[in-house]
């Protein structure tokens, strides 16, 4: 009999009820998530919490909090907002995976909705949280010039209502791309030059707006084009490839297809330069992977990039000198990390991206960044999908040792053209393409 209970064996060998399978939360990416178990797991980490319920709000897992004031006086917790934030989206969301990070919270101080036998009413949350978010509203008003053009601004880039004490990253949402373009026209816009590291450290809009009260220089009211800030002059220096790096290269090669059986297809996909290579990540070995395919005149002209906080230690400077590696923050200056590759591109040069931004924990594509779509649409290079299957069980996260004798292919699809389509439109057909090679 199928009772639709969901559960697991404990270490006793008990089966331990842990939700309804019509309650799964499924993700824009295509994940399935437990809310029960979320929950469950952030009341125990989490001092303070009397109830919390797990749901999606604009593609994005929202908590809603019934806060415990007696536990939250006995820790001398003033700030309770500041506090739920820094110990639930800083601390809990380092523990879990990607798509199980709760990007947002509402604080309730009536009980969330519950059935007679006190299970939670997961069907009623939605509208609990409209209810909150419009009272949450009304207690902040904000009437001046600045801070209703940057909230109309917020609104179109978003497509969600913005109210006063909104964190623009933890309530809004904003990633490294919109906080790029954020910074960018509050430059063009009010004169305030706002690095976006410091954009996130304004606890809600409104003082956002406040300071930017302070701060301008005036008003003109600007639109974002990707194609200004792409083009603007930065100092880069390409790097040449070191001649032992190439044939160190080309030994791995015969070394990959004899230890992981690979096999490749799909080299003469690639145009002429420039052009962007855009593949799904899966394993640590991926990029050399992918270089020791290319032939020489196509690799000397192609640059990879390295976070920053990677290339520390005199060896890994070494090795970025003399090797085609573009150093870049992505974190800090995504906008320079952009400028430098947009340039890179702009000189005759192929840059190799994995838009999913880390490797798989489950061999699946995650979802992509927009990066290289802007790139390619603004600068019209063409993409080259690369579909890499095999290398997560080769060599898995939290893996210290490749295993052998697992096939591992590469194929290089045919390149996609940006014309006028849009970045998602640009990113969505790219990652369709490389899906469907790994499925057939």
């Amino acid at each position: 009999m199928h009772t639709g209970d969901l559960g697991e064996i404990d270490k006793k060998g008990y089966l331990k009820i842990t939700g309804r399978k019509k309650e799964i939360i499924v993700t824009s990416s295509g994940k399935n998530i437990n809310p029960a178990e979320l929950e469950q797991s952030i009341e125990e980490k989490i001092n303070g919490i009397a109830e919390v319920g797990v749901l999606l709000s604009n593609e994005k897992l929202h908590a809603i909090i019934r806060p415990d004031h007696v536990k939250l006086g006995e820790a001398g917790v003033l700030d309770m907002k500041k506090y739920f934030r820094e110990e639930l989206i800083s601390r809990f969301n380092k523990d879990v995976s990607p798509h199980k990070k709760i990007i947002s919270f509402t604080i309730s101080e009536s009980e969330l909705p519950r059935t007679r036998l006190g299970k939670l009413q997961r069907f009623r949350l939605q509208a609990l949280l409209q209810t909150l978010s419009g009272e949450e509203r009304q207690k902040s008003p904000a009437d001046f010039e600045e801070y209703a053009v940057i909230k109309t601004y917020l609104q179109e880039q978003k497509s969600i209502e913005v109210s006063p004490d909104d964190h623009l990253e933890f309530d809004l949402g904003l990633d490294s791309l919109d906080k790029v373009s954020f910074q960018t026209w509050l430059e063009k816009s009010f004169g305030v030059d706002l690095k976006g590291e410091h954009l996130v450290k304004f606890p809600s809009v409104v003082k956002l707006a406040e300071y930017i009260r302070e701060k301008k220089s005036g008003f003109r009211h600007e639109t974002i084009n990707w194609s200004d800030i792409l083009k603007e002059k930065v100092h880069i220096h390409f790097p040449g490839s070191w001649y032992a790096s190439h044939l160190m290269l080309k030994l791995s090669k015969y070394i990959y297809k004899v230890y992981f059986r690979l096999s490749y297809d799909g080299l003469q996909n690639l145009p002429q330069a420039p052009f962007i290579m855009a593949a799904n990540h899966q394993s640590f070995f991926d990029g050399f992977i992918i270089a020791s395919l290319l032939k020489r005149k196509i690799f000397s002209r192609t640059y990879f990039y390295a976070k920053e906080k990677h290339v520390k230690s005199r060896w890994m400077k070494f090795l970025a000198r003399h090797n085609n590696i573009i150093i870049v923050d992505l974190n800090n200056d995504l906008r320079l990390s952009l400028q430098k590759m947009a340039t890179a591109l702009q000189n005759n040069r192929n840059i190799i991206i994995f838009p999913e931004g880390t490797r798989t924990k489950d061999g699946a594509v995650g979802q992509f960044k927009d990066t290289f779509a802007i790139l390619s649409r603004e600068l019209g290079v063409p993409v080259v999908p690369v579909a890499i299957n095999g290398a997560w069980h080769a060599f898995p996260r939290g893996s210290f040792f490749p295993k052998p004798f697992r096939q591992i292919t590469v194929s290089f699809l045919k390149p996609i053209h940006p014309g006028k389509e849009t970045y998602q439109s640009i990113s969505r057909v790219v990652r369709e393409q490389i899906q469907s090679q790994l499925a057939s």
